[in-house]
């Protein structure tokens, strides 16, 4: 149920055109030229743009949760893609998912 084919981490979800391009590029390429539809964005899905493959976000839109969930996705995921908007901008606190 949680387990993803390719978990993307970056600045996403907060209605900006460049990112939200990065996940509609993203979701395409990774169905056409990986052959993978299961993929995810650590982000809240209702804040993710409308793409053309259907791509998911935290499973549970609970404050508070974030971290937790980003480390229980992490555990579940195949691949793990660093990419889109501010992702290693200065340095990373011990339990950040991308460290």
């Amino acid at each position: 149920m949680f387990h993803t084919d390719i978990l993307f981490t970056g600045f996403y979800g907060f209605k900006n055109s460049g990112d939200d391009a990065f996940v509609e590029a993203c979701s395409w390429g990774a169905h056409n030229f990986w052959n993978k539809n299961n993929i995810r964005f650590i982000s809240n899905k209702q804040n993710l743009p409308d793409t053309i493959i259907s791509v998911k976000g935290y499973p549970f839109s609970i404050p508070k949760t974030y971290g937790f969930q980003s480390q229980f996705l992490l555990q579940n995921t195949d691949y793990l893609i660093s990419g889109g908007g501010s992702t290693i901008h200065s340095k990373m606190r011990a339990d950040n998912i991308k460290n």
